[in-house]
């Protein structure tokens, strides 16, 4: 088949086109690709049939990135992952901060990217670096400031250091107060707290 041939089939048939049985030299062409990617049921699972060529591409993962896909990422080359500005464009969406879970451990470890990641979901923090779940502002960024806005949960996900500290508790509970969280979740902080 051709590529054309097969971005019509694509179009008429997104459900039942699977990249997987297409001839290699067709899963390095982009166009293609982005289409598998953004048009069927296994979304960024198709990239596990890129050619190396494309996965170890920048320009093609800025373009996957646009797509907001969960997930596209981790199929990309260990070079990508250590792309901070395709990093960057992966986790800053609205709620797609945990993409920073397959970003290599140096763009994990630099502390604007993991910002970007909390605030735009807070169970990213659940990726950082054991010396960054000790950052305080880092740990309120992810609880007050981001995508899943007021999401007290982030708090059990800090470092034990941090979820004990009077002074850091006193301030959670002053802005849970403010934001009139619901009386379970302020008990469920509060044991966490006392843990």
């Amino acid at each position: 088949m051709t590529k054309d041939e097969l971005l019509a089939q694509l179009d008429k048939n997104p459900n039942e086109f699977s990249i997987k049985d297409v001839p290699d030299n067709l899963r390095d062409d982009v166009d293609l690709m982005l289409a598998a990617v953004k048009e069927t049921f296994d979304g960024s699972m198709n990239l596990q049939y890129a050619s190396q060529r494309l996965l170890n591409n920048e320009d093609f993962a800025l373009k996957v990135a646009e797509l907001e896909e969960y997930g596209a990422l981790e199929y990309f080359s260990d070079e990508i992952k250590d792309n901070e500005n395709v990093v960057l464009a992966f986790i800053k969406p609205k709620n797609f901060g945990a993409e920073i879970q397959f970003a290599s451990e140096r763009v994990k470890g630099i502390p604007s990217l993991m910002k970007v990641a909390v605030i735009s979901n807070s169970m990213a923090l659940r990726y950082a670096l054991p010396e960054q779940k000790k950052d305080v502002d880092l740990v309120w960024s992810a609880m007050f400031d981001g995508g899943l806005a007021n999401d007290p949960i982030a708090f059990t996900l800090a470092d034990l250091s941090i979820r004990k500290d009077p002074e850091f508790f006193k301030k959670v509970s002053k802005k849970l107060k403010d934001i009139k969280a619901h009386k379970d979740l302020v008990k469920s902080i509060t044991e966490s707290h006392t843990k």
